[in-house]
């Protein structure tokens, strides 16, 4: 080999161990960058040259710099990251939600229930006391506030989901378009060499993380028809987030069917556009749902049924009693709105409203009613599934009439629905609900609020009478709900149960997910993960070859000085 190939084999060597020093302080400087994952230089030897004696080396060239990665783990952990991050987010709500049903020594509904027939217990004995006719009324009303308080709370926290749920919409839109502007760049910096660009896949496959502790996805990397490749992330369902250099947003701005409540659907082609929410089941997405959608409105409708039940059973008798004043027919709460709405898919203008006609016959079911055609309809019982038949009808004729703003009455309740821009269309569904709100609009009626003779005590008429109090204080061991399997106390204490069984399946799961994750995620950074160690003695290595080649030219510049020196002479 001549000096110069010598000299030129010692630069090569310089300037490849350069390069390794490089990268190896890019990974010590990157050792508590959250998503970096540790780089090494691969170097081959140069294409020999022939010679009499056989071949001689040319030196070193750097093969690849490529990140030390375990794509099995990389997916196991994006898997983690999506299981751990619903029952993280679940449990924090559950917590939330437990802590307004906690029942407190002072203002726990239970107690509160328990005080109020205590109450009329005490009118019982003194069913012509002023202070026990007070009292009954301050219990009541703090019963009242209770009910409202808790209702209150409750929709608090659904309205907070609903309003992260369209935070993170915005945030799933502006990871998807990462990713795909990463995947540009991936492809145009790897587009005709065999480099990787490493860094750029840490920032996506972090950004994918990120995504998957929204929602569940799905990722896999192809070539494209240029022959580059091409990164793509599916829902769960198949339908494409990312394909590419293209993303496709989701968009909050619809409502739910039967809902105040955002619906998440994904925008496209015909073919590929439309809500998500069916198919996700795994990421904070699923969390929200279900506790949004599902927990808090089966909590709600429970609290709801009881407290509609309540004020029901106690007016039911209260009406027939007798007041101090002598008076009857008063009520003791206030008669509850009945709620009524229809469905947000509804292609009919009209309007619907609805009241109770007689107290004694309210069930607190909840109805449906369906149109058939614009002037025919038919009437379910939601909570039992049992059409109502038509009273003006034949035997089993379940199919009533419609007339713009005729009353339609069954079951104590009268309802009104009264044409708008236009008659309803068949298909059109709208819902009835004597139950829903009842715990926030409980309280005790204006009547008695004004005049506490109003309070009827006596079953007749008479001074002195305690028969109806009796009767009151006594549907506190009536098995009322649940088809008159259980008392209030029962039904509550079910409630409080059903809570606590959500809380604790969220809050065992997430701490399965977390040793889940962790254990991942260790194995992963055993792989990718930085260790200064071990960077120090490739540091170590890579300076004494660096200083070795240094040599290796001051060596050449002397061979080449002792020549110049011989031909000088």
């Amino acid at each position: 080999m001549s000096l110069n190939g010598l000299l030129s084999m010692a630069a090569s060597a310089l300037l490849r161990n350069q390069v390794a020093l490089s990268v190896t302080g890019h990974n010590v400087s990157n050792v508590h960058t959250e998503g970096y994952s540790r780089q090494r230089v691969t170097m081959v030897t140069e294409a020999p040259s022939d010679s009499r004696a056989g071949q001689i080396g040319n030196g070193v060239n750097i093969d690849s710099i490529l990140r030390q990665v375990d794509e099995f783990l990389i997916r196991e952990v994006n898997g983690s990251v999506q299981d751990l991050s619903r029952w993280e987010e679940q449990n924090a709500i559950m917590a939330q939600v437990e802590t307004v049903l906690t029942e407190s020594e002072d203002f726990g509904i239970n107690k509160l229930m328990n005080d109020f027939w205590n109450a009329w217990s005490d009118l019982a004995n003194e069913p012509s006391g002023l202070t026990e006719r007070t009292a009954l009324l301050n219990t009541a009303e703090s019963l009242a506030d209770a009910f409202q308080s808790r209702a209150e709370a409750l929709e608090e926290i659904n309205q907070g989901i609903d309003n992260e749920i369209s935070v993170a919409v915005d945030e799933i839109n502006s990871i998807t378009t990462q990713i795909a502007d990463l995947d540009k760049q991936i492809s145009l910096a790897e587009a005709g060499n065999a480099m990787s660009a490493n860094d750029l896949r840490d920032k996506r496959e972090k950004l994918m993380d990120e995504l998957g502790g929204y929602l569940d996805v799905e990722y896999l990397e192809s070539t494209g028809p240029d022959g580059q490749l091409e990164f793509h992330v599916y829902l769960s369902d198949g339908r494409s987030l990312v394909d590419g250099g293209t993303s496709y947003n989701l968009n909050a701005d619809s409502f739910l069917p039967d809902s105040q409540y955002h619906d998440v659907q994904l925008e496209g082609s015909s073919a590929t556009s439309g809500s998500i929410l069916a198919d996700v089941t795994k990421g904070k997405l699923v969390a929200w749902i279900e506790v949004r959608d599902e927990h808090i409105p089966e909590i709600l409708s429970q609290l709801d049924q009881l407290a509609a039940n309540l004020a029901v059973e106690v007016n039911k008798l209260h009406i027939q009693g007798y007041g101090l004043d002598g008076s009857s027919g008063n009520r003791f709460f206030e008669t509850l709105p009945v709620s009524t709405w229809g469905n947000n898919e509804n292609q009919g203008d009209v309007m619907i409203e609805g009241g109770v006609m007689d107290l004694t016959q309210l069930t607190m079911d909840a109805y449906r009613i369906e149109f058939t055609s614009p002037t025919e309809f038919r009437v379910i019982n939601e909570t039992t599934g049992e059409p109502l038949a038509n009273p003006d009808g034949a035997v089993d004729d379940y199919t009533w009439d419609y007339t713009s703003g005729a009353p339609i009455r069954f079951d104590g309740l009268e309802i009104n629905i009264t044409d708008g821009d236009t008659t309803p269309q068949a298909g059109d569904v709208f819902y009835v609900d004597p139950a829903k709100n009842a715990a926030k609009h409980l309280s005790p009626a204006s009547e008695v609020l004004a005049d506490t003779d109003k309070i009827a005590a006596g079953e007749v008429p008479e001074a002195g009478d305690n028969g109806m109090a009796i009767m009151i204080q006594e549907l506190q061991t009536t098995t009322i709900m649940k088809d008159g399997t259980v008392t209030f106390e029962m039904y509550y204490g079910s409630t409080v149960s059903l809570v606590g069984v959500l809380k604790q399946e969220a809050e065992l799961n997430e701490d399965h997910y977390t040793a889940v994750h962790e254990q991942l995620n260790t194995l992963k950074l055993s792989t990718s993960g930085v260790s200064l160690d071990e960077e120090m003695t490739f540091l170590m290595k890579y300076q004494y070859a660096f200083q070795a080649s240094s040599k290796l030219v001051t060596t050449t510049d002397e061979l080449y000085q002792v020549l110049l020196g011989m031909l000088n002479r």
